[in-house]
């Protein structure tokens, strides 16, 4: 991840009508923080209103098919997220 609002559907190349993809992520980095928003629109790198995902932080994620979840950094950081498990088109 990066500076820049990454769409995880789009990033893992999945479409559908409903449920994307359905499973648990973790930040693997060792020292940046992951933000994770779900939104219409690309939001804003600085905006307060998202998940906050320290390092080593483990959380279930849904991502939908009608508002995009996103993930970033922020100061330039780069961090590793794995999507540990997971099932696509549930």
């Amino acid at each position: 991840m990066t500076a820049a609002p990454v769409s995880v559907a789009a990033a893992l190349g999945l479409a559908g009508t409903s449920i994307l993809w359905l499973g648990v992520c973790q930040n693997i980095d060792a020292s940046g923080t992951v933000y994770r928003r779900a939104s219409t629109a690309e939001p804003d790198p600085a905006a307060a209103a998202a998940f906050r995902h320290p390092p080593g932080d483990r959380w279930e994620m849904t991502v939908l098919a009608d508002v995009p979840t996103w993930l970033w950094t922020t100061g330039g950081e780069v961090a590793v997220v794995v999507l540990e498990d997971g099932v696509a088109g549930v």
